[in-house]
């Protein structure tokens, strides 16, 4: 967490990675030259300390029991506000898992659980009985479960949220907002249903920048703003940067200037709930 000269800003989506401890296959290094090098402690303190945060929340990339280890040593050198590791949500050991976590160096640091749903093939993943069984010992164990899925998995989420309502979700990257405004009306729809249910909050992240940059495209990052404004408002809705994925067509810097230009009409109060309260409140990492 971090005094700016006129907030204070918790980010409470980044990751790190060393290729040679957790490859990232998804990386092609031809198209993808900027992510495909090493994201290490290194670099998130350089970062954080050009950009004037302090502290972030570390989320997991690989469905690794290893990877969240190595995370939760991370974050305990570097003092990141937390992770969002990785159980295996099928196990019938959910809670023993996370209880073996939360004994380890650094465990004191676990504060969510996710699980890369988008990568699975089968759609209705999250309906599956032992998936639920999974999650639902997750908010037992006290800790949120965050959602990455695509648009195919989107519809199932209003079911999942309302059938576990002692669960508390945070859906990731507002569900991915398809660039084409034509399917907009359909996410948004989607993001109102997901929002009905009180257990649920959003990340105002993993945007891609050049569909929100220039006069060409204001107007659908103002709809965007809207719609998360609208369904989740400012207390349940908190900024992200998805870094170093924001690097793909932009850079840290830029995605703030963006989100401090779309969220500059919220009041004190508000401001304060997006930029910091709500991951403080769902992470609860304590008192920014």
């Amino acid at each position: 967490m971090s005094q700016n000269p006129d907030r204070v800003i918790v980010d409470a989506h980044q990751h790190l990675w060393e290729l040679s401890r957790t490859p990232q296959p998804w990386i092609e290094p031809v198209m993808m030259p900027e992510l495909a090098r090493d994201f290490g402690p290194v670099q998130h303190r350089e970062l954080l300390l050009s950009a004037g945060i302090e502290s972030a929340i570390l989320v997991q990339t690989v469905n690794t029991e290893e990877e969240t280890a190595w995370l939760l040593d991370v974050a305990a050198q570097v003092g990141a506000a937390g992770v969002v590791g990785w159980v295996d949500l099928v196990g019938t050991d959910v809670g023993r898992q996370i209880a073996d976590l939360r004994a380890r160096q650094g465990g004191a640091k676990l504060v969510g659980v996710r699980h890369l749903t988008h990568l699975e093939p089968d759609t209705g993943w999250l309906e599956r009985d032992d998936v639920r069984r999974g999650i639902a010992a997750v908010g037992r164990a006290g800790l949120p479960v965050e959602l990455v899925v695509n648009a195919r998995q989107l519809p199932f989420i209003p079911d999942l949220v309302q059938a576990l309502p002692d669960v508390q979700f945070v859906l990731d990257h507002l569900g991915y907002p398809p660039v084409d405004a034509a399917a907009l009306d359909t996410w948004e729809h989607l993001l109102v249903s997901i929002a009905a249910a009180e257990n649920t909050a959003a990340k105002f992240s993993g945007l891609r920048l050049s569909a929100l940059q220039g006069s060409a495209h204001e107007i659908h990052g103002r709809r965007i703003r809207d719609v998360a404004l609208l369904s989740f408002g400012p207390a349940r809705l908190m900024w992200g940067s998805d870094w170093p994925l924001v690097l793909r067509d932009g850079s840290y810097a830029q995605w703030l200037m963006i989100a401090s230009e779309l969220m500059c009409d919220l009041s004190p109060r508000e401001a304060e709930r997006f930029w910091a309260g709500t991951a403080v409140e769902i992470y609860q990492v304590g008192d920014p």
